[in-house]
């Protein structure tokens, strides 16, 4: 959703490892056809609850997205929750207007790179 450096595989499983062991981060494996191509997930950042997701590159554009963040926003009730992202990721913001997320403003990111931000609820 939003930019962010790659990590190498040992950093990313050690970042991995511990989004799925905090008991405040809610994460939803998504799957089509028998494979797993990608999550959805919740977490808190600061006093607010976030929406992230990420889908494989190859499962873009086939609707995939948006029918697993609305499955996954009817089984994740907290409200408000806010989402953020990257300026050059305009399918991200099409899937979370789509869900129902109301566009509330734009800010620029840590990396420079300007950032749109959404609330629902």
């Amino acid at each position: 959703m939003v930019g962010f450096t790659s990590r190498t595989r040992v950093a990313f499983e050690k970042h991995w490892k511990r989004i799925i062991s905090d008991p405040q981060c809610i994460v939803m494996t998504v799957e089509s056809d028998g494979n797993v191509v990608g999550y959805v997930s919740a977490f808190p950042r600061g006093e607010r609850q976030e929406i992230a997701y990420w889908f494989g590159r190859e499962h873009w554009h086939k609707g995939i997205g948006k029918n697993a963040v609305a499955q996954f926003l009817q089984m994740h009730g907290q409200r408000p929750l806010f989402a953020t992202v990257a300026d050059t990721n305009p399918a991200s913001s099409a899937i979370l207007l789509r869900c129902g997320f109301t566009h509330v403003g734009e800010d620029e990111g840590p990396d420079g790179q300007r950032e749109h931000m959404f609330r629902l609820g």
